[in-house]
């Protein structure tokens, strides 16, 4: 920049840009300087660009002076725009002290669309169980009781545990990103909630026969419309599920430049474990894969009738497994037969032919061997036959111990 040039008002200066324009003049730089105790005192205001002028320049210049004069307000620019921050800040805290709960589930839902695939379920979740509670509630007061006010109508619907869970967390979340937002400071009432305990595992699964007749039943059903065969396409599915332990939602987002027909793989991507895996086709899958591929060489292998992800499984598969009778007298939810006990089927057949559990685990995708153990008590009696293999290698006859060296030895 320039040299400073002084205006007709003492005490009032700016300097201009050596290049860039403010209209047709160059962009010029103000400053304001006065006396404070007998000492010069020089501060910045800015560029005319940002909306500075000769005249505002001076009409701040007189007020801080005057302030001096009286000894009222602020005694410098610095302290001036000290005041106009604080006073910025009190009013964004009180406008989120104001915003109610309905408006921080919607911004959290908003950022959602963006950024999580399941958003939509939480939208769904907090329009039906938590805004017609806890809505109108401001943000600021929303406290351990209007938590515990949401979990009692859930449970007075008739949803379980897994449900009312998902529920609160919902709130703890919503509550969280008001906070990243800087709409919300202080404790999460949801804290010192405890969720309810459940134990939510399901572990119903197929055997050999029901699992063809499952599939005899989806493939000989009539398509849903001439146009698109449907149903074809939850037998393909339950298919691949059932010999790769896919879950649905993997079988629904599985593209074909994902497939390698050529080497009978196929890649999970995304999956929700948050990894990739790698899935192997049996020659099964291997048939309905080329029968698939006649007719798609691109896209989805599974598109719904739009062409689009499908989001959640075909009612269709439920009215089978009734007319089937598989959940016949089964009260308890975690018994009973659904898309995921596919999954569960292909886990539960390897585990009973003798596959080691870190396998099982690799080929499901979990992130723990933890998850896997529900399926230990399915595998054949491998801790006794390791043992009597020992047992037959060194022999029956227990040797006696001995001494050696102050220690036991055998």
């Amino acid at each position: 920049m320039g040299k400073w040039i002084k205006t007709n008002t003492p005490g009032v200066r700016y300097r201009e840009h050596e290049t860039r324009k403010n209209g047709v003049q160059r962009d010029r730089y103000f400053s304001i300087r006065y006396k404070v105790d007998g000492k010069d005192k020089e501060e910045a205001l800015g560029w005319a660009s940002q909306g500075w002028t000769v005249q505002k320049a001076v009409e701040r210049l007189s007020e801080i002076k005057q302030n001096l004069r009286t000894g009222q307000g602020p005694q410098s620019l610095s302290e001036k725009r000290g005041l106009a921050s604080a006073e910025r800040r009190a009013k964004a805290e009180q406008e989120a002290a104001n915003i109610s709960f309905t408006t921080a589930a919607d911004m959290f839902v908003e950022w959602g669309r963006a950024n999580k695939k399941d958003w939509r379920h939480d939208e769904i979740r907090l329009t039906k169980h938590v805004l017609p509670v806890i809505g109108p509630v401001s943000l600021s007061e929303v406290v351990a009781r209007h938590v515990e006010d949401v979990r009692k109508a859930c449970q007075a619907k008739g949803l379980s545990l897994a449900s009312v869970r998902h529920v609160l967390h919902l709130i703890r979340a919503v509550i969280n990103h008001a906070g990243r937002m800087g709409l919300f400071s202080g404790q999460n009432p949801t804290k010192n909630i405890k969720l309810p305990k459940l134990d939510n595992k399901r572990v119903s699964f197929f055997d050999y026969a029901q699992a063809e007749t499952l599939l005899e039943a989806l493939g000989g059903l009539e398509p849903a419309r001439p146009d698109r065969d449907s149903n074809l396409d939850l037998h393909d599915m339950a298919l691949l599920s059932l010999f790769t332990g896919v879950r649905f939602g993997e079988a629904a987002a599985l593209r074909w430049e994902n497939v390698d027909l050529q080497n009978s793989l196929a890649h999970i991507m995304d999956a929700k474990s948050g990894e990739s895996r790698t899935i192997y086709l049996p020659e099964r899958v291997m048939d309905m894969m080329r029968r698939r591929q006649e007719t798609a060489h691109h896209g989805l292998v599974f598109p719904s009738r739009k062409g689009t992800v499908m989001r959640d499984v075909p009612a269709l598969f439920a009215k089978v497994v009734d007319r089937l009778g598989f959940n016949d007298g089964v009260t308890d939810r975690r018994q009973r037969i659904s898309f995921h006990s596919c999954r569960h089927s292909f886990a539960s057949w390897l585990a009973m032919q003798g596959e080691a559990l870190i396998t099982i685990q690799q080929l499901l995708g979990h992130k723990t061997i933890g998850m896997t153990m529900r399926y230990s008590h399915l595998m054949p009696d491998v801790k006794r036959n390791a043992v009597e293999k020992l047992g037959q290698r060194v022999g029956a006859k227990v040797l006696p111990f001995r001494r050696v060296a102050g220690s036991t030895e055998a």
